[in-house]
């Protein structure tokens, strides 16, 4: 079975061999919320046997933190659940491009899968930030997520107390900024938001590691933040990126430094 990273009886965050990606299962007494099912055909097999193993006559219900094409490439093993997203995943123009790279990345690596790649279709569409949805006496309040992503969403989980972040606040990547530094900022800016608002018990990012530490978010936060300030230094001054710094930081940075070095070219 996929490695399960964390396991209490109303959640499960399964973690794939690759890139460290979680897929986050909730559940309450009527209904089963599965997020951004992934990677691997086989692993994302494996989640779909978990699935029905606990099911019983339970509502399923897939939730997406935005639409990059690790996080949707699960989408078509589970015909019969309805989607949530956030207004803009739904309304989003360049769909082809998500589904495209799911399929290019599957011929790069050989991989067959025997269910279809596509751009889920939602159901429920998130039109509001703070949205808060009732089920069973738990509640899933959504909050817009930009700056990675234009169409990003955060997930709490009360009264558990768990916040599925999609990709931010990971202790293994470095802010990825494909919408805006300034919108990423304000997401960031959220962090304290959300940590008054709710009582949080565990953060759950996109890629890496669980942690029921609020220092650690807050440490976590205090990084992107540091990351974007050297960023946007570099590229205002003509200055070099201070790298060392985030070689020790970040323990994959090698094979993240051409997606760096990417990223500062395309926003310098």
């Amino acid at each position: 079975m996929q490695p399960i990273q964390f396991l209490r009886k109303d959640i499960t965050v399964f973690t794939s061999a690759v890139y460290q990606t979680t897929s986050t299962l909730l559940q309450t007494p009527g209904a089963i919320f599965l997020i951004d099912p992934n990677w691997l055909p086989f692993e994302i097999y494996r989640i779909k046997e978990y699935v029905e193993s606990i099911r019983r006559d339970r509502k399923l219900y897939l939730v997406f933190t935005h639409s990059d094409y690790d996080h949707i490439i699960g989408y078509g093993a589970f015909p019969d659940a309805r989607v949530i997203a956030s207004e803009a995943f739904a309304r989003k123009k360049d769909k082809e491009k998500d589904v495209h790279q799911a399929l290019e990345w599957d011929k790069q690596h050989y991989i067959d899968r025997d269910y279809p790649v596509l751009y889920p279709r939602v159901d429920i569409v998130i039109d509001k930030d703070g949205k808060a949805m009732h089920f069973d006496g738990t509640v899933l309040t959504f909050y817009f997520a930009p700056g990675h992503t234009a169409e990003g969403m955060y997930i709490v989980f009360e009264p558990a107390g768990a916040w599925i972040a999609g990709d931010y606040l990971s202790d293994v990547e470095f802010p990825l900024i494909e919408d805006s530094i300034d919108a990423y900022r304000r997401t960031m800016a959220k962090t304290d938001r959300i940590l008054r608002a709710h009582g949080i018990n565990w953060l759950i990012p996109g890629h890496g590691t669980v942690t029921n530490s609020r220092d650690e978010i807050l440490h976590r936060r205090d990084h992107a933040i540091e990351y974007l300030d050297d960023f946007e230094q570099a590229i205002k001054a003509n200055a070099s990126f201070p790298t060392a710094k985030y070689q020790q930081r970040y323990p994959f940075w090698s094979g993240l430094k051409e997606t760096h070095e990417k990223q500062l070219a395309r926003w310098s």
